[in-house]
Formats: C-alpha cells, structure tokens, sequence
C-alpha cells in the first residue's frame, strides 16, 4: 500500500480497515459506509447459516453494525481484525437469542407459548 506524504493513501487506493476504523471513531458516515459495504456480504452469509431465514439474517447484521456505529469509541475492533469482530459478533448476538430469557415466552411443543418459570 502506498502512502502519501501526509499519510494517507494514494488516489484509488481502498483505504484498511483499520484507516476506516479510525475515521468511524472520528463520525466519519462515510468511512462506515465504506466499511459496511467491504463486509456485509460476507456477514449475511453467515448470519443467513445461523439463522436460516433471509430476513433475520439482514435484521442480525444490520444489528452488529449498528452496534459498531453505535460503540464506536468502545472496545476497539481493530486489536482482533475488523473481519474477526464482525463474524463473532455475529455468532454471539445469534447465540444470546437461542436461549430464552428469564420471564420471557418459551415456545412449547404444541406451538402454543408458556411461560418460564
């Protein structure tokens, strides 16, 4: 990747995601766009094999990166890899709604709801 002198990137370059990442701490709209654009592909695939169904798949990954949007001055995604952060945010976000919470509606076999005790 080539440079320019004031350390940014040559004309017609994409920029790394850790470039994207830190103009997104910076509320640069574009930047995330640009971030989304790069992987949510690859997040619907994989939201879509968790799930099964094509629209919880684009709620999921809307979800993770509005999560990324929304924390942008947390935890820093970068230390692990943008594309690592994603899939397992992902993965997580998918598990946690596997497992009905307390005092919520479980399903029963007849299709019927019931409530945990």
């Amino acid at each position: 990747m080539n440079r320019n002198e004031d350390g940014g990137q040559d004309e017609g370059e994409e920029p790394s995601d850790t470039a994207l990442l830190r103009r997104i701490t910076e509320g640069d709209q574009a930047a995330f766009a640009a971030l989304y654009d790069r992987y949510n592909l690859l997040a619907y695939h994989l939201a879509h094999q968790l799930i099964g169904e094509h629209e919880g798949a684009e709620a999921e990954v809307l979800g993770v990166f509005l999560n990324l949007w929304q924390r942008r001055n947390g935890p820093d995604p970068a230390r692990v890899g943008v594309r690592a952060w994603l899939l397992t945010s992902l993965y997580h976000a998918r598990q946690g709604r596997d497992t009905p919470q307390p005092h919520q509606p479980a399903p029963r076999d007849d299709g019927r709801v019931r409530t945990l005790p």
